[in-house]
């Protein structure tokens, strides 16, 4: 995490990567991969490594929180972000103000895709 303060993402990734490969249940540097991702506007790339980091940690907040921010940047699957978004809420947690952004957020989003729809 040191690289990934200091703004030397490239590097940060590549520890990450490797810790995933030490442990391919690393959930955390699965979630520190989809946030550099995420800062590097590569929302795909936040998508998939979030995925994989809920497969191993299926009730971690941040995890549904930035999966449901990635689908939102994408602007694909917003149902789908949603209940993600919705889930971080009920499980609480240290960043709970947080996931209460993101679901509103994602609910505006869905309620104007539903405005232009009709």
């Amino acid at each position: 995490m040191v690289y990934e303060s200091s703004g030397q993402l490239d590097l940060a990734a590549k520890e990450y990567r490797k810790a995933v490969r030490l442990d391919p249940h690393q959930a955390i540097a699965r979630v520190n991969l989809a946030n550099i991702g995420a800062a590097t506007g590569r929302w795909a790339s936040a998508e998939k490594c979030t995925r994989l980091a809920l497969t191993d940690s299926t009730t971690d907040c941040d995890a549904m929180n930035d999966l449901a921010v990635a689908l939102l940047r994408q602007g694909r699957r917003l149902e789908e972000a949603c209940a993600l978004a919705e889930s971080a809420v009920a499980a609480g947690g240290e960043r709970d103000s947080i996931y209460r952004a993101t679901t509103a957020e994602v609910r505006a989003c869905l309620q104007s895709t539903k405005e232009v729809g009709r």
